[in-house]
């Protein structure tokens, strides 16, 4: 650094303490340029860590999802069957049903036909 830089004349007469002020400065502005470089090389550090970190979560994210996926599709799988063997038991229920009707139908039409012809027997004509 050099004097006329940091304002300081030497010859002025000031002697050792415009030395030692002109170290001083010197001294406080490589601290600063060395402590402005421990921060750069602390922020990349810092965007490295988060790159990292970013794509460890990418991968677990991926994994969670194709876990879940997998999980998905052999519900899916096994609701179909369950679905397939649903829809013919709820078909054999309804034939048991429909069944249990007509045998109803036919028992009462046998006694609803006896009941008219019995009523048809006792009719007696108007005088």
């Amino acid at each position: 650094m050099s004097k006329e830089r940091t304002g300081l004349k030497m010859d002025g007469g000031l002697g050792p303490e415009a030395n030692k002020t002109a170290d001083t400065v010197r001294l406080l502005l490589q601290a600063e340029a060395e402590a402005a470089e421990r921060i750069q090389l602390a922020r990349k550090e810092r965007e490295d860590r988060l790159r990292l970190a970013v794509s460890e979560a990418e991968k677990d994210i991926a994994a969670y999802r194709e876990r879940k996926e997998a999980s998905f599709r052999q519900m899916q799988a096994e609701l179909a069957g369950t679905t397939e063997g649903l829809g013919q038991k709820l078909q054999e229920k309804a034939e048991q049903l429909i069944n249990a009707d007509r045998a109803r139908t036919a028992e009462r039409l046998a006694t609803a036909v006896d009941a008219l012809v019995q009523a048809a027997l006792r009719c007696e004509p108007d005088p």
